[in-house]
C-alpha cells in the first residue's frame, strides 16, 4: 500500500498553539533513532481483515462517488494524472469551463501530499502541507485561494497567528509578523543572525511583492485573458527585476550567498517543507516570497481547514471536480501516456484488482 510523501528521515511531533494542534517536524534521529511508519488514511484498514477493507473502501465510494474504484467509461476531453491539489486545480477549472475531465489517481484517496493520517490514539498529523495563509475571501493573493473562490468552494479554516515549535536548540513560541522573531533569532543566536535575517527580508521585499503581482488565476487561454489580466500589467511590470527571474527555481538557490547561519537555514528549511512538503531545495521560489509578502501584512492570520490538509482535496473533489461533471477514478495507476505522433493521445491504465484499460 503506497505511503504519504514525507521528508526524508522526518518524523512527526505536536506541538499546541493558540487555540489549535500543530505538527512540526524534526530529523527521526533526534526523536527515536529511527524513522516511524508513518501510514496512510487507509493503510491500516488495508491490512488488516477483508470486512474492515469491504468499510474503507464502501467509505470512499460514499466520500468520492460509487464508481469511483470502476475503470473510466468514453473519451474525455481532458486526462489528468494524479489527484494531488495540483491536479485537482487543474481538473476542476477545466471541468468548470465545461470540458469532460477524468482524474486518474494511483492513491486510495486524493490530495497527494496534501492528506494526513491517524494514529491508533485518535491523533491527527498531518503528513505534508500544513502551514497556509490567504486561503479564504475573494481578494486573495494565494493562488489555491483564488481558484477556491474562481470554482466557489467554501473552505471553512481555523484562524491563527502562533505555534509553538520544539527545534534542537529549545522551544519558543513563533507567529507572523517580523519582530517576534527576531527576538527568538536574539535568544538563540545573537544579533549576527537578526542582521542577517534583516538583509534576508531586504532582498524578498521586492520579490515579494513580484510574486503576487499577476495573480496565476489570471491567466486563460482565450482572448479574454485581456480582461482578467490586463489590469494587473502595469503593476506587474513595475516589480520586475532581475531576481525575480529566481522565483521560477528553488528558494535555496535564491538565497544562496544571503542566508549563511545554520539556525536560519534550518528554519527556512522547516518552513518550507511545511509549505509544500519539500526541504528549500525542493520548494518553488515564488511560493516562499507569497508567504515573505502574506506574513508580513498587517493583521495577518494563518489558516488552517477545519479537517486538515484532506479537507482542501475533498472540497476540491466535491464542490469543484464533481460539480461541474468530471470524474476521480482512485486505485488507477497510469502505468503509460499513449503518444502517437509526437503528441498525448491516451493511456494505458492498471486498476485495483489487476484489471487494465
Amino acid at each position: 500500500q503506497p505511503r504519504p510523501r514525507r521528508a526524508p528521515g522526518a518524523s512527526s511531533c505536536s506541538a499546541r498553539g493558540g487555540t489549535m494542534g500543530f505538527v512540526v517536524r524534526v530529523p527521526a534521529a533526534q526523536v527515536c533513532g529511527r524513522p516511524p511508519r508513518c501510514p496512510s488514511p487507509l493503510a491500516r484498514p488495508l491490512r488488516s481483515s477483508r470486512c474492515t477493507l469491504r468499510r474503507a473502501l464502501a467509505s470512499a465510494r460514499e466520500k468520492y462517488g460509487e464508481d469511483v474504484f470502476e475503470p473510466a467509461s468514453g473519451e474525455p476531453d481532458v486526462v489528468v494524472i494524479g489527484a494531488g491539489i495540483g491536479g485537482l486545480c487543474c481538473a476542476a477549472l477545466a471541468a468548470s469551463y465545461g470540458m469532460s475531465v477524468t482524474v486518474l489517481e494511483s492513491h486510495d484517496v486524493p490530495g497527494g501530499a496534501a492528506h494526513a493520517w491517524v494514529n491508533k490514539d485518535g491523533y491527527h498529523f498531518e503528513s505534508g502541507p500544513s502551514l497556509y495563509s490567504g486561503m479564504t475571501g475573494k481578494n486573495s493573493t494565494n493562488p489555491l485561494g483564488q481558484v477556491f473562490a474562481a470554482l466557489d468552494i467554501d473552505l471553512p479554516c481555523h484562524k491563527y497567528k502562533n505555534w509553538m515549535c520544539h527545534l534542537p536548540e529549545g522551544s519558543f513560541l513563533t507567529e507572523v509578523g517580523a519582530k517576534q522573531f527576531m527576538d527568538v533569532l536574539r535568544e538563540f543566536r545573537g544579533e549576527a543572525a537578526v542582521s542577517e535575517w534583516r538583509a534576508l527580508q531586504q532582498f524578498m521585499e521586492p520579490l515579494a511583492k513580484a510574486s503576487v503581482a499577476l495573480p496565476p488565476a489570471s491567466f486563460r487561454s482565450d482572448p479574454g485573458v485581456v480582461l482578467t489580466a490586463g489590469k494587473y500589467l502595469p503593476n506587474a511590470l513595475g516589480s520586475l527585476s532581475p531576481a525575480a527571474l529566481g522565483l521560477t527555481g528553488s528558494f535555496r538557490d535564491l538565497v544562496k550567498g544571503v542566508v549563511k547561519d545554520e539556525f536560519i537555514v534550518n528554519w527556512l528549511d522547516l518552513l518550507c517543507f511545511l509549505l509544500s512538503g519539500q526541504d528549500a531545495g525542493g520548494t518553488i521560489a515564488a511560493e516562499v516570497a507569497f508567504m515573505f509578502n502574506e506574513w508580513y501584512q498587517p493583521n495577518c492570520e494563518l489558516d488552517f481547514p477545519v479537517g486538515g490538509s484532506q479537507a482542501m482535496a475533498d472540497a476540491l473533489v466535491g464542490q469543484g471536480l464533481r460539480k461541474y461533471g468530471g470524474k476521480l477514478k482512485l486505485g488507477a495507476h497510469v502505468e503509460e501516456i499513449l503518444v502517437e505522433g509526437g503528441e498525448a493521445r491516451g493511456v494505458r491504465v492498471r486498476y485495483r484488482g489487476g484489471k487494465t484499460q
